[in-house]
């Protein structure tokens, strides 16, 4: 379905809901974790910005404080939201929305919008309920039949005279659904993993050192100078999603190359994380990206799934970029017939002279289920 967003209207989104509520806080120690979803388990969601809110499936038993599905989540400190479909238990500093027009499709829809406000509110600034119902959306309005924009009478308060269009919004999302994602990969993998014989390498490649990557520091000191619009990815300090935080008009002063891998070297939550950067993109100075011409998307997501392992290193103010140049991990190395290190004399991925095998980490991920899909 297209359709065109300069017919859209602006509306406080304050003025749509029927509430907006702080929610029961459980403490994560004082909940039983189970594996499995069922009649006996519930959604334990929190702040956090993967699987849809989800940290963790509890046990339902003894627990006072359920929130109805059909609500939208939203972390107050993070500013973090989804759509709850099923009944949910929260965490600290959880903020939930309810309305009488809410489903899933509509719910999937504005916490799309929502997160376009996301970079927003980091540093301290948080997503408070009054900063959520001042927050300004746009959405399609219904019309008469010669097509104008229904006018209602505005209050005193109101700031829109329009009618949203629950029903276009529903079948825009409706519109968009896929066919299932297949996979031709199955069991087992390629091969299993022996990291005893995988050697260190530093992240990071300088003048006096041997390293993986040339890491170089992204341009965009303040986001809140770019125009939105259909050009370029901006990227800021945040691992869901990519790192994506909306789409903006290119400055090219401002343009990192992509086929890289971007480290998250300062924001609050996701320092120490990284992402695979496939196209170019604009990033925040709380970020870098390291190159190499070796580096491809399949290679790159099995270096990222390592490096991440080095997060717990990088919270409560320890930043990631004044460490850079210290990390080292371990991957596997090039070997001959006989089992032994292939050693490249010019030394420039590691002091000893080994080499990583790109091509071993680039044929696992493909060989992993729907390694073919990437």
């Amino acid at each position: 379905m297209s359709f065109d967003i300069n017919s859209w209207r602006e509306f406080r989104f304050g003025e749509l809901i029927d509430s907006a509520e702080k929610a029961y806080a459980y403490n994560k120690d004082d909940l039983e974790e189970v594996k499995v979803l069922s009649d006996q388990a519930i959604r334990y969601v929190t702040r956090t910005g993967s699987n849809n809110g989800c940290e963790m499936l509890v046990k339902r038993k003894g627990l006072e404080f359920i929130e109805k599905g059909n609500a939208i989540s939203i972390g107050d400190t993070t500013a973090t939201c989804f759509y709850q479909k099923e009944d949910f238990v929260t965490g600290d500093h959880m903020v939930i929305i309810r309305a009488s027009w809410l489903n899933e499709s509509i719910g999937l829809f504005l916490v799309a919008l929502l997160k376009n406000e996301q970079y927003k509110y980091s540093y301290g600034r948080a997503y408070l309920i009054d900063r959520i119902k001042d927050t300004i959306i746009k959405l399609p309005v219904k019309c008469d039949t010669n097509g104008n924009p229904i006018k209602i009478k505005a209050t005193a308060e109101s700031t829109p005279a329009f009618v949203p269009d629950w029903d276009r919004i529903e079948n825009i999302i409706k519109s968009l659904r896929s066919k299932k994602i297949t996979t031709k990969n199955k069991y087992p993998v390629l091969s299993t993993l022996c990291i005893d014989d995988w050697k260190e390498f530093y992240i990071s490649r300088t003048d006096s050192q041997s390293g993986l990557f040339i890491i170089k520091n992204c341009k965009c000191g303040s986001a809140g100078d770019l125009e939105d619009g259909i050009g370029i990815n901006y990227i800021g300090a945040k691992k869901e999603d990519n790192g994506v935080m909306r789409q903006v008009l290119c400055k090219e002063s401002l343009v990192s190359k992509g086929n890289g891998i971007m480290f998250i070297c300062d924001g609050e939550g996701s320092v120490g994380y990284t992402n695979y950067m496939d196209k170019d993109f604009i990033g925040s100075t709380t970020t870098s990206i390291g190159y190499d011409e070796q580096l491809n998307v399949y290679n790159s997501l099995f270096i990222v799934t390592v490096l991440d392992l080095e997060k717990f290193k990088f919270s409560y103010g320890r930043k990631y970029r004044k460490h850079i140049d210290e990390i080292k991990i371990l991957l596997p190395i090039m070997r001959n017939s006989s089992g032994k290190p292939l050693l490249d004399h010019t030394k420039k991925y590691s002091q000893e002279g080994y080499v990583p095998d790109w091509e071993f980490m680039e044929n696992y991920i493909k060989s992993l289920p729907y390694g073919d899909r990437i």
